[in-house]
C-alpha cells in the first residue's frame, strides 16, 4: 500500500514504441515503484504509486500515460457461488 494508505485510482501505462530507456521516471518515481527492464520501465509495485503522474509528467516523450480504472467488489467465490446457487441435479 502507499504511504498515504489508499489505492492509487490511476496507474501509469507504457507505450513501449516511444520509449527511449532514458530511466527519468524512474529517477523521479517518489515511492520507487517503477522498474527498469530492457523493454522499458515497468509498475513493479502497482500498489505503492501514489497516482501522482510525476512519470508522466518528466518523460520527454510522453511514452507514459496515466489510466484511470475504479476498483470493483471481488468476483465471487465457488463456494460462495454454489451457495447461493445451489445445483439443481446434485442430491
Amino acid at each position: 500500500m502507499n504511504p498515504l494508505g489508499m489505492v492509487a485510482g490511476a496507474l501509469p501505462v507504457l507505450d513501449p514504441w516511444r520509449c527511449n530507456l532514458c530511466g527519468w521516471c524512474i529517477a523521479i518515481c517518489p515511492t520507487e515503484c517503477l522498474q527498469i527492464s530492457r523493454l522499458g520501465p515497468w509498475l513493479a509495485r502497482p500498489l505503492d504509486c501514489l497516482a501522482c503522474a510525476a512519470c508522466a509528467q518528466v518523460c520527454p516523450e510522453k511514452a507514459l500515460h496515466m489510466d484511470e480504472f475504479t476498483v470493483e467488489d471481488p468476483p465471487p467465490s465457488d463456494s460462495q457461488t454454489s451457495q447461493e446457487h445451489p445445483d439443481p441435479i446434485a442430491h
